[in-house]
């Protein structure tokens, strides 16, 4: 049986009781988004090359998304909903798609090598980054201006605490900004603590008894933890050094991560407290191969899979 991760009134510990919903077929790929409403969940099927949506989840059949997309075949696009908008990220195809609801019809705008974007408050616009450092700013989410690059390295995740953004990525790359106009925008270096080791994903804790709020994760297991975004320090976390950490979330109290392998097992782990710099335990090492991704909104944490399944639990 795989067992996985539940979530109590106050904190996530390991039982075998994940459950599982189907959303494609065999040859399906998934990377889910929850929306904010905690109601509409979307799937892009990098598989089947598509869109899908089911509201409510889990109950409800999955269906395609009224705006089609096609020719999409990158397996690693992203998905953004912030600000009242769904950003589609596809660096494979140089295109950034957009939308509000299930019933809007897509906006896609050519941006070459957009890998994730991310709403930042003082700036009061979308801020999106890509391959070769390049950025670009939308106070829209559909007219995106590009701005001066702080690196030719890959920047492949972003995250902010409503005052900070940080943009990490290829070779332990990581910059952060507080600048409040998008046409201005300045970059401060960072020490990510990976040396060389690519970053996969960023995530910030919004809880307040938690001191170190920012965490890291990235290529050959590593992660790291930060108080303020800026100071970072490596810690263990029980993934192996042969899987990249591709997945990262925050759940009821817990950080929870994600490896990835294509030939092997993955390993689902947590931390024993809200703080990253604590033990962590390894939940589960049977997962499906390719279980690279890894959400929360505070009711649900889903992770993808292939063969057309997500599993999820509270």
């Amino acid at each position: 049986m795989i067992t996985g991760v539940v979530g109590s009134s106050q904190y996530v510990v390991p039982l075998s009781s994940v459950k599982e919903v189907t959303f494609g077929d065999s040859t399906s790929i998934g990377v889910v988004q929850p929306s904010s409403d905690k109601i509409t969940y979307f799937v892009w099927d990098a598989g089947l090359y598509k869109i899908r949506d089911a509201q409510p989840f889990p109950t409800s059949a999955w269906t395609d998304f009224s705006g089609v997309i096609n020719n999409v075949t990158n397996r690693n696009a992203n998905f953004t909903y912030e600000n009242g908008r769904f950003l589609f990220c596809a660096a494979g195809e140089n295109k950034i798609f957009s939308f509000s609801n299930v019933s809007d019809s897509l906006n896609t705008v050519g941006i070459t090598g957009a890998n994730i974007a991310r709403w930042f408050p003082p700036m009061n616009a979308w801020v999106a980054v890509g391959s070769t450092g390049r950025v670009w700013t939308s106070t829209d989410g559909t007219t995106w201006t590009s701005r001066t690059a702080p690196t030719s390295s890959n920047f492949v995740t972003l995250a902010t605490d409503g005052t900070t953004l940080v943009a990490a990525g290829a070779s332990g790359v990581m910059f952060s900004t507080t600048s409040t106009d998008p046409a201005s925008i300045t970059w401060t270096s960072r020490t990510s603590s990976f040396g060389t080791n690519g970053i996969r994903a960023l995530h910030y804790s919004k809880e307040t008894t938690n001191s170190n709020k920012w965490m890291a994760t990235g290529n050959a297991g590593t992660a790291a933890y930060s108080s303020d975004g800026t100071t970072w320090t490596q810690k263990t976390t029980g993934a192996p050094a042969t899987q990249a950490v591709n997945g990262l979330t925050y759940h009821m109290g817990r950080w929870i991560c994600v490896t990835t392998a294509t030939t092997n097992d993955t390993y689902i782990l947590r931390s024993d407290t809200n703080d990253p710099s604590s033990t962590w335990t390894t939940v589960s090492s049977t997962q499906t191969a390719e279980a690279s991704r890894i959400f929360s909104d505070g009711k649900y944490v889903l992770w993808s899979v292939i063969g057309g399944k997500l599993k999820y639990a509270r």
